[in-house]
């Protein structure tokens, strides 16, 4: 995706006009096996610093222009019948270890990150296709926010930061719960508590071991009313955009 930010740096519309021809592509190969959920856009803004786990997959340095190119992404998705999910909130730039291996730890400031890294996710909330729009949360631990907890887990983050400051009200769903940064929290049981807890409608578990999925099935609660209200709305966009 960095390829068609740089374009867009240069010239907007040729950024996009690229994007859009990948995009039906790749709309067209996720219809034809049956996907209808994608978890992408990635929309953390690059700094000289980000690590390679994230890389080539974000847009831009430019918080504008990572918004322009997401907001493209989110509506072909969604005219198309695919809900996407936007990630990593509340933003993944600034982190310089991979969290499938360690726990990130960003020390900026709450007014350095409302200015660069909440730009994008803030301009996918407050846009007119946010009902369909699902989000995943980062497993970073933001010093300056909560010292204690991944945002995952973070019901400060989850609560204050993205439902409050973001304003994002979509289906919310964690990163990969088998991921070694939330090693601390206990075996997968406890982690997936742990996310559901702090406030994440959805828990991600993509290892698909299945003593631990059914280890899950017996402890995980049914999808909150809130939760489902959240599904809803997002599957009612997909109906209106198909």
């Amino acid at each position: 995706m960095h390829m068609f930010g740089a374009k867009a740096e240069v010239d907007v519309n040729e950024g996009l006009d690229s994007l859009r021809s990948i995009l039906f592509q790749m709309v067209e190969e996720l219809r034809e096996v049956g996907v209808n959920v994608n978890c992408a856009p990635v929309l953390d803004v690059l700094t000289e610093e980000t690590h390679d786990a994230i890389g080539d997959r974000a847009f831009s340095e430019k918080p504008e222009i990572v918004s322009r190119m997401g907001l493209s992404v989110c509506s072909h998705f969604l005219d198309n019948g695919v809900t996407p999910v936007v990630k990593h909130m509340p933003g993944h730039g600034r982190a310089t270890l991979d969290s499938h291996k360690d726990l990130p730890r960003v020390d900026a400031s709450l007014e350095d990150l409302k200015a660069r890294d909440f730009v994008p996710f803030k301009d996918v909330a407050q846009s007119d296709i946010a009902d369909g729009v699902w989000g995943m949360v980062a497993h970073i631990l933001y010093s300056q926010i909560d010292a204690d907890l991944p945002s995952s887990a973070s019901p400060t983050i989850i609560n204050e930061i993205i439902r409050g400051q973001i304003g994002f009200d979509g289906l919310l769903v964690s990163d990969d719960l088998d991921m070694d940064a939330l090693e601390d929290l206990g075996d997968i049981t406890a982690r997936t508590l742990a996310v559901l807890e702090a406030g994440c409608d959805v828990a991600l578990y993509c290892s698909g071991k299945i003593e631990d999925m059914q280890k899950l099935a017996k402890s995980v609660p049914k999808l909150g009313a809130k939760a489902r209200e959240r599904l809803q709305k997002s599957q009612e966009s997909l109906k209106l955009a198909a």
